[in-house]
């Protein structure tokens, strides 16, 4: 799935800050901003998600990927 900046009309929070679709982020230098994306309805019928993976390329080919564990449930015994 790729973010789509465009999304973020169907977000009631309208005062986050979403990175444009053509993300350009100057060398060696660092941005902090929301990455969304629509999610398949199937997908929750089926699946249990467990985690995001974010993989990002430059324009050199370089990769660097970021995983986002997510925790539905904690049970306290």
């Amino acid at each position: 799935m790729a973010h789509d900046e465009c999304l973020q009309n169907l977000i009631s929070n309208k005062s986050l800050t979403i990175f444009a679709n053509d993300i350009r982020i100057d060398e060696k230098g660092m941005q902090s901003k929301w990455l969304i994306f629509e999610q398949p309805t199937t997908v929750f019928k089926e699946f249990r998600i467990e985690k995001y993976s974010i993989k990002i390329t430059d324009t050199y080919g370089n990769t660097q990927a970021v995983d986002s564990f997510i925790l539905k449930e904690l049970v306290n015994v």
